[in-house]
């Protein structure tokens, strides 16, 4: 990660999507230069690339909020599972 990154908090999780099964490691990071939360999310199960960085972030039409990941601007349902799996581990 970059130096505007600062690590707090990791965690292991699985999770079960669409008949798929996936092993996570989830590191909660606190952006510095943002001034936010970011949470990476690793697994060897992952299509492409082995990392996703989420962000938790409004909704483009403003009506809620949703889960991103901001390398590849990502809104998917699997996407979506990551974030509620995040919330149930937030401390």
């Amino acid at each position: 990660m970059q130096q505007e990154y600062f690590s707090y908090f990791s965690s292991n999780a699985k999770l079960e999507f669409e008949k798929k099964s996936y092993s996570l490691k989830i590191r909660f990071f606190y952006n510095n230069n943002i001034g936010r939360k970011e949470f990476e999310v690793l697994s060897d199960e992952f299509t492409g690339q082995p990392s996703k960085l989420l962000v938790y972030q409004p909704m483009p039409d403003k009506s809620g909020h949703e889960w991103v990941d901001i390398n590849t601007h990502d809104n998917s349902p699997l996407i979506q599972e990551l974030g509620a799996v995040i919330f149930k581990q937030n401390v």
